[in-house]
């Protein structure tokens, strides 16, 4: 199955759905069956995992649903939408995994951490195939996924690292230490996907649209307010107003607005809208 096609696509999103509910049972077994806030915390951030995959897959057939008359490029912001929440929901599950662990600095007791360890390396074992499965998916919500279980790989690694040295030294202090480290790790690793996602939503880009304008304005001075927006990951709009000579025919203008559209295709520009304006003081 080759990532450019759909039906492979969402076939290993299926696949990875499957794997990560089977990972979320096993934390949640884990912690049923120890009390161990390592393994609660895990568990938490598993049911994420799962439901972030099931909005994943659900995101296939989503964004191909026709437009209509209120959501004029139908639903491809959906994909923006669904992966912000999911990882706003990662980083208030990492706030919520240290509130719970802050009371075993005081702790006496540690629970096992054996079943906690039995998780973890179950997760190492599957965490990898689920980013094999995910790898080359250009599904925002997917690729949002995709780099969560890189980051899931290695705050595993570090819970299973946790609770190995839990055994030999049971310490309250330890079990917080490494929860303040996971949460640290999940927020910078997840912050760039964060921000692309939110500026997405904000009918941003990350091009620089003051120096696209000022390099074209060298070629039409005549071109003014150039606006450019992301719809999502396949629609990037553009629209220009351009000041023409009032007897200026259509026909005559066709050339450059030909010339404005392959310009701003360079930069990925797949629908443009071009308004031409009369001048005074303009011929063309």
């Amino acid at each position: 199955m080759e990532n450019g096609n759909p039906a492979g696509r969402k076939g290993r999103a299926a696949i990875a759905n499957a794997l990560y509910w089977v990972l979320f049972l096993g934390f949640l077994l884990s912690f049923i069956s120890s009390r161990n806030a390592l393994s609660m915390a895990l568990a938490s951030d598993r049911i994420v995992d799962a439901a972030g995959m099931t909005i994943a897959l659900a995101s296939y057939s989503i964004v191909q649903l026709p437009p209509t008359g209120r959501l004029t490029y139908g639903y491809h912001r959906f994909e923006s939408l669904s992966s912000v929440l999911l990882i706003m929901a990662f980083i208030l599950l990492l706030i919520y995994t240290v509130i719970i662990s802050t009371p075993e600095i005081y702790s006496s007791r540690i629970h096992s951490p054996l079943y906690t360890i039995y998780s973890s390396a179950l997760s190492l074992l599957l965490l990898p195939m689920i980013a094999l499965l995910l790898h080359g998916d250009e599904n925002l919500t997917t690729k949002t996924m995709s780099v969560h279980t890189l980051q899931d790989i290695f705050t595993t690694a570090l819970a299973l690292g946790g609770s190995l040295i839990l055994i030999f030294y049971p310490s309250g202090f330890v079990l917080f230490l490494f929860a303040i480290v996971i949460v640290i790790v999940s927020i910078v690793m997840n912050w760039g996907v964060l921000t692309r996602n939110i500026r997405l939503l904000m009918e941003g880009t990350d091009l620089n649209t003051v120096e696209i304008e000022s390099s074209l304005k060298q070629k039409f001075p005549m071109v003014h307010h150039l606006h450019i927006w992301d719809v999502c990951k396949h629609y990037r709009i553009a629209t220009v107003h351009v000041y023409a000579a009032n007897n200026a025919s259509l026909l005559e203008l066709e050339p450059m607005r030909r010339e404005i559209d392959d310009y701003l295709i360079k930069y990925g520009v797949n629908h443009l809208t071009l308004q031409f304006e009369p001048s005074q003081w303009m011929k063309h």
